[in-house]
């Protein structure tokens, strides 16, 4: 963070953020509502509105943080303009690169990769114009919107309900009634699932595993085997993909599916599995004499190593993403996934690097 905005910390921090946070959720939450509801007959605007909405979101995480991140340029941020609206707001990739950074918040890859998907729709539809609109609305069309967004809600809701929990635990009530609301919108996507259906059944008799979708809620998300104990899960239906765990339970000899970022329980004995026990079972033994081997991931950026040795790759059991590469961050020292290279002039997401406003 700057010089300029250390210093407008003096200026009612607090009580600026928690003034006007109220309203910006509340905007944001009042977009997604509007989005749901057009769906059907406007699902064009349903696009524009429901990624309007997630950047308020994320705008709103940043205002708890301090006001004047939210404004483009933070060393031009001036309070009574703020109150008005009377600014440019931050852009979506900065304001990710600045939750990350100065919140020190993890926003996982897929996730962003989730939101920019909408973002891109959402432009072609506003900037330009979407091919897919010109004929008109049917229903192939509706079910790519609804894919879209049962991954994008699936996503933002873990992240107001797990990480952003503390933050936003005042609407958990608005969230949950989100939460049916888009349980509802989810059957314009019936008609590919009854589609898809021999396909899938077909797959069963094979002895694919077939399991149901957390993001649009359909028995049709298939798990292939990446390296034992990783699986990469897609959905047949709405195509929310990622990867899973499957770890026999210490306890009875169940299988047990660890999801990414909420970990996996025993549905025979209750047995938990979390980060620790993930890397006491699966990690690497670490001699304190030597050169630590678990790295920090890159990706959903925990304040603990989370990422191990797999094959030739890392895998993060925190996130559950792959990387193919790690190193140590040329400025810090810390082992870290993903390119390291000009870290040790920038340094990397683990330390601020060199101080630049120093003489």
């Amino acid at each position: 963070m700057n010089t300029t905005l250390k210093g407008r910390r003096a200026v009612s921090r607090g009580t600026v953020s928690d003034e006007l946070f109220g309203s910006l959720v509340l905007n944001a939450f009042d977009f997604l509502e509007g989005s749901l509801r057009e769906l059907e007959k406007s699902p064009k605007y349903s696009v524009i509105h429901f990624f309007n909405a997630i950047e308020l979101f994320l705008k709103a995480r940043l205002l708890r943080e301090h006001w004047a991140l939210v404004v483009s340029k933070t060393e031009k941020a001036n309070l009574e303009a703020f109150r008005k609206g009377d600014f440019q707001s931050v852009r979506f990739d900065e304001c990710v690169n600045r939750i990350r950074s100065i919140a020190n918040e993890p926003i996982a890859a897929y996730e962003e990769e989730s939101f920019k998907q909408l973002r891109d729709h959402r432009n072609k539809l506003v900037h330009f114009f979407h091919p897919k609109y010109v004929a008109g609305v049917d229903a192939k069309l509706l079910g790519e919107v609804v894919s879209e967004q049962c991954k994008a809600w699936f996503y933002l809701h873990r992240l107001l309900t797990t990480r952003w929990e503390p933050r936003f635990a005042a609407y958990a009530t608005k969230i949950a009634r989100l939460d049916k609301l888009f349980c509802r919108n989810r059957h314009f996507l019936s008609s590919k699932f009854k589609a898809l259906e021999p396909e899938i059944q077909a797959a069963k008799k094979t002895g694919i595993a077939i399991e149901k979708c957390a993001a649009c809620g359909f028995e049709a998300a298939r798990a292939t085997e990446i390296s034992a104990p990783l699986f990469k899960r897609a959905c047949l239906v709405c195509n929310c993909a990622g990867h899973i765990l499957e770890i026999k339970c210490p306890t009875c000899g169940a299988m047990i599916t660890v999801e990414p970022e909420d970990g996996g329980e025993c549905a025979q004995c209750e047995f938990v599995v979390g980060v620790d026990y993930l890397l006491s079972t699966l990690g690497p033994y670490e001699d304190p004499k030597e050169d630590r081997l678990v790295a920090y991931c890159s990706s959903c950026e925990q304040h603990e190593p989370t990422a191990i040795p797999f094959g030739d790759d890392y895998l993060c059991l925190q996130c559950l993403e792959l990387h193919t590469s790690a190193g140590q961050c040329g400025w810090c020292g810390d082992l870290i996934t993903g390119d390291t290279s000009g870290t040790s002039v920038w340094g990397c997401f683990r330390c601020p690097g060199p101080d630049l406003d120093r003489d």
